[in-house]
């Protein structure tokens, strides 16, 4: 079952004023694959993201799962934003159940994945705490966690890490690598951070400045469980991306200036 993102394009109007965010976007997106969009502010990575996950509708294009004749059920997806979302009222599991209330599954089902993703995203200990209890790494992981309860076809993560300090942010890149080992969801993962997307992803898309266009698809070709052991190889990747982005970058900052 592949995600097909078939020329998407998006038009904002705003008093009788058109924007052009996005334009002719292609891109399919295989089993098991992670792929990172990266590119200048304002390019439209998060209304893609947006598109994708059903709450944007596109001005021209679709987005849909090529099946098999025996894919019956319809494909579920998961999002995690920037900020947790977390109900304050509820503590982490019942934060994480929510993304289960609405399944047909059984009581003893549902307790079984909320247990094993709390010890997944490392919050043992932590089920019967409140939001105002946790750090701002530990909110994350309740909301990666939420996500992963559902096991879904697709994961969409929309700059989930960028909120949070530095040390935690390494920490946090990581649990996700470590997650994505044992589960091997499908994953788009938006970041502006080149480094992340770098060390996280199977294939990077370059979008370009307003409206946004996939200027560049760089395939990162380097084993997932060590790449750290590769810095030279890490930094070159880096390198090729900025270079493809920096000067769009620059008359982004001047735009959002002259604005």
């Amino acid at each position: 079952m592949q995600l097909v993102i078939d020329g998407i394009s998006k038009v904002f109007e705003n008093k009788g004023r058109q924007t052009v965010a996005l334009e002719g976007i292609d891109l399919v997106v295989k089993k098991e694959e992670f792929v990172a969009i990266v590119g200048p502010s304002g390019c439209g990575k998060s209304t893609l993201l947006n598109i994708i996950a059903g709450l944007t509708s596109p001005t021209a294009g679709e987005v849909y799962f090529e099946r098999n004749d025996e894919d019956t059920n319809l494909p579920k997806i998961s999002i995690v934003f920037q900020e947790a979302g977390l109900m304050p009222w509820r503590t982490v599991k019942e934060n994480i159940n929510l993304g289960l209330e609405k399944m047909k599954i059984s009581g003893e089902e549902k307790q079984k994945r909320i247990e094993k993703y709390i010890k997944m995203v490392g919050l043992e200990g932590f089920e019967d705490a409140y939001p105002h209890q946790l750090s701002g790494g530990m909110k994350q992981r309740v909301g990666i966690a939420r996500a992963l309860t559902t096991k879904p076809d697709l994961l969409l993560m929309d700059e989930p890490l960028s909120a949070l300090d530095a040390q935690t942010r390494m920490v946090m890149q990581e649990e996700l690598l470590n997650i994505w080992n044992q589960e091997k969801h499908r994953t788009i993962y938006v970041t502006h951070n080149i480094e992340e997307a770098v060390y996280l992803a199977d294939k990077i898309i370059v979008l370009s400045r307003r409206p946004g266009r996939i200027k560049s698809i760089i395939q990162i070709d380097l084993p997932k469980n060590s790449r750290k052991e590769h810095p030279v190889e890490l930094l070159n990747y880096r390198e090729t991306i900025w270079n493809l982005i920096k000067e769009d970058a620059a008359q982004a900052i001047k735009e959002d200036i002259n604005a």
